[in-house]
């Protein structure tokens, strides 16, 4: 086959973020063995990684877990996974609101309460490493490694709790212009975007490079009229003419062959059987030239499967996605989008998807 597969792997729960310093101390080392509550060292020997500061309590991120220095009293004590951390090879520690102490290692974020003397929350995420924690607008940052990517992650406090807000990392876009490089040694400029939706992606596309051009296909004309209504009209004229918009089945609509064809959101999950997958496969080859890339999203594990509704907060609304039934057998879900305003009022199945749950 001439075209390639590209799977992308987006974190279902799926940016580099500047620490804030606030006393440079180069990597102190705590060596034993002196009297216990000497603050120059400790019992064990541990490696001091990072620090921050709340009002007399000095909180230290080790390798053996999370040590608190009373500076008043000169006592410290250090928190282990015996007092509850899901992991003591902590790289960065930060103070954030309400007096919380975030912790970050390999194994994600940690929130340890002072107060209660317990983990107040764990967020794991798929990350892979944590370098920095700040707090702006009593919103906390974290800079994270998720899949070999650098991000920002976003925290927020609301009702007493802690959710995972969102992820910024770089853009489809470059990601697709990196990869198409590193396969071909050229940039790619004519992409097709499959169920576009309101085609934001190709809007974007014919934006981000002048040599671009864009195909946009989707069943449905009221979200291509809203795309063209909404993020179209923000184009110029030159990117405009660069833009074709098709109200059609993605199997049964040809185009003329692309660089790239892309297919995110899993909305390819609407096709239910074996033959329906592969007839779309063999139409989306159809229209990729000789040197061509076919990109598809994807997400699964054991998660997938359980019945859970996952609220992610937004400026005056929380989104919430609802994976409301699964069956193993022939493995279709229906999943939903509620939203709920900051006053309380809810819009129930916004957004409903009967999907079967394709793997590799």
């Amino acid at each position: 086959m001439s075209g390639h597969f590209y799977i992308l792997f987006y974190p279902r729960t799926i940016p580099i973020l500047m620490r804030k310093i606030l006393i440079l101390i180069c990597c102190i080392s705590l060596s034993a063995q002196v009297r216990i509550g000497d603050m120059r060292s400790i019992t064990s020997t541990l490696n001091v990684k990072d620090l921050d500061l709340a009002g007399n309590n000095v909180f230290m991120a080790t390798g053996g877990g999370l040590v608190n220095y009373n500076s008043n009293t000169g006592d410290y004590t250090v928190y282990t996974k015996d007092h509850g951390l899901a992991d003591t090879d902590l790289q960065t520690v930060h103070v954030g609101p309400k007096g919380l102490v975030w912790m970050g290692s390999n194994l994600g974020i940690q929130i340890w309460d002072p107060k209660a003397q317990s983990i107040r929350a764990w967020f794991q995420l798929d990350m892979e490493a944590v370098s920095g924690i700040s707090t702006y607008n009593d919103m906390v940052y974290g800079a994270v490694k998720n899949d070999g990517e650098w991000g920002i992650m976003e925290f927020i406090h609301a009702n007493d709790k802690i959710y995972y807000r969102d992820f910024y990392g770089r853009s489809d876009i470059q990601f697709i212009d990196e990869i198409f490089k590193d396969r071909f040694g050229r940039k790619p400029h004519f992409l097709r975007e499959d169920f576009c939706g309101t085609a934001y992606l190709a809007c974007e596309w014919v934006k981000h490079d002048p040599a671009n051009r864009a195909i946009g296909v989707d069943l449905d004309p009221e979200s291509i009229s809203w795309g063209m209504a909404t993020n179209a009209k923000h184009l110029s004229e030159v990117q405009a003419q660069h833009l074709t918009l098709h109200q059609g089945d993605v199997v049964d609509c040809s185009s003329d062959t692309v660089d790239v064809l892309v297919a995110f959101n899993f909305s390819y999950y609407s096709f239910k059987t074996r033959a329906e997958l592969l007839r779309y496969f063999e139409a989306a080859h159809s229209n990729l030239k000789h040197e061509g890339l076919f990109i598809l999203d994807i997400y699964g594990g054991p998660e997938a499967q359980e019945l859970v509704e996952e609220t992610t907060i937004h400026d005056g609304f929380h989104y919430l996605w609802d994976q409301d039934e699964f069956d193993p057998i022939h493995s279709r879900m229906a999943c939903h989008i509620h939203f709920e305003g900051s006053t309380g009022e809810r819009i129930e199945r916004a957004f409903s998807y009967d999907w079967r749950l394709w793997t590799i």
